[in-house]
């Protein structure tokens, strides 16, 4: 006898079928028309084989992209829409991709905030760094740098060969957060074992590999359900991860609140002996080195606040502290904390912001003040004397 197809022992175990095929033939989906932004985007099909971070050889665009804290803390009344254009290059990088002619004179790396999530190809710190200076300027940001562990000398010089550099200057972005060391994915170039007549099959797997990371119909019914929680049909429980202040001009001004990690000094000793490490044998291969110390948001804008969060002293003893150590040990430092405090408090009078409101990065103008800085202080317009050329596709 024939069992009626809706019956509970025939549907569920239907249904959990039926969903696993879809994930699994979503998996081979790209993930753009659901991604807020481009590195959310060309991160989906990254390669383990490159040292870069996002798909190589990919352009993405978008004309209504918003900031990172209204999308993790579901909060789409404050966001902030813009377009975006995002390309990178063979090595999975955010460069464009008629960059790769010749051998870049400035390797910076760097977290989110070198790589210019937020912004467009144009906009990026090295982008600006390039146009303002005349040096040929490599984006080597990667967005998930962390601060557990020490800094790979051996991958930032494989990499620096790997883009043709016989030597010029390396820039290593220290983001406030990372309390000294930001790397700990290292953008190590990989080389194949695999004989030669078996590349079909590792690209295969390479292949393989990159359809697996992530899973468009997961993130599809993730966002679906986030719609609900709105604190209307469901509370929102995404909501206290960002604090919502205003500043003295009115405007509204999100900020994320996992940036309230107590400030460890002593691993910040360490890390400056990493640095040291770092230089000496950089120098040893024929490279300058110097470190751009990048302050989070709330650094920046807690002065500026009608209710402050008080962050900004914690965050500025910190900073600081490695500007000091640094120079103790004669290490190129830049500090851009007092630079960005002072073009907020001159933005603010025009009602214009440096750091995006819905997004815990920094905008074009931000961007701006941060290459002007970088290049008067380290000297780059006198390093590359020839006409500056701007970035861009």
């Amino acid at each position: 006898m024939n069992r009626p197809c809706w019956r509970l022992e025939v549907l569920i175990p239907g249904l959990i079928m039926v969903v696993f095929l879809c994930d699994v033939a979503g998996r081979f989906v790209r993930l753009d028309p659901l991604a807020f932004r481009g590195d959310e985007a060309l991160m989906q099909f990254h390669s383990d084989l490159l040292p870069g971070p996002f798909e190589p050889n990919r352009r993405y665009r978008n004309a209504r992209i918003w900031g990172d804290i209204t999308n993790r803390c579901n909060l789409p009344e404050y966001r902030v829409f813009r377009g975006q254009t995002f390309t990178t290059d063979d090595l999975g990088f955010r460069n464009p991709s008629n960059q790769r002619g010749e051998p870049p004179e400035i390797l910076m790396i760097g977290s989110s905030f070198t790589v210019g999530s937020g912004n467009s190809d144009d906009e990026t710190l090295p982008a600006r760094l390039q146009a303002l200076s005349g040096c040929r300027t490599y984006n080597a940001g990667i967005p998930y740098l962390d601060a557990d562990s020490s800094l790979p000398t051996d991958s930032i010089e494989t990499l620096a060969r790997r883009c043709g550099m016989q030597g010029g200057l390396i820039i290593l972005e220290c983001l406030e957060r990372r309390l000294g060391s930001p790397i700990a994915k290292s953008p190590v170039v990989k080389q194949s074992r695999w004989p030669r007549f078996l590349e079909p099959i590792r690209e295969l797997k390479r292949w393989a590999i990159s359809r697996w990371w992530v899973s468009p119909l997961k993130v599809f019914f993730e966002r679906f359900y986030k719609s609900f929680q709105n604190d209307k049909v469901l509370p929102n429980i995404h909501r206290d991860l960002a604090s919502v202040r205003e500043l003295v001009d009115g405007e509204t001004m999100l900020f994320s609140n996992d940036l309230k990690a107590p400030r460890n000094l002593e691993i910040l000793r360490e890390n400056l002996e990493n640095y040291a490490k770092t230089r000496d044998r950089l120098r040893a291969a024929g490279f300058d080195f110097a470190i751009v110390i990048v302050p989070e948001k709330p650094t920046v804008y807690d002065p500026l606040l009608r209710d402050p969060i008080g962050e900004e002293t914690t965050g500025l003893i910190a900073i600081a502290e490695l500007e000091r150590l640094a120079r103790a040990r004669a290490i190129p430092v830049v500090n851009l904390t007092p630079v960005l405090q002072a073009r907020a408090r001159q933005a603010i009078q025009a009602r214009e912001t440096i750091y995006w409101t819905d997004d815990s990065h920094w905008n074009a103008r931000g961007i701006e003040a941060a290459a002007e800085t970088l290049r008067d202080t380290l000297g780059l317009k006198d390093r590359c004397a020839r006409v500056p050329t701007l970035t861009g596709p």
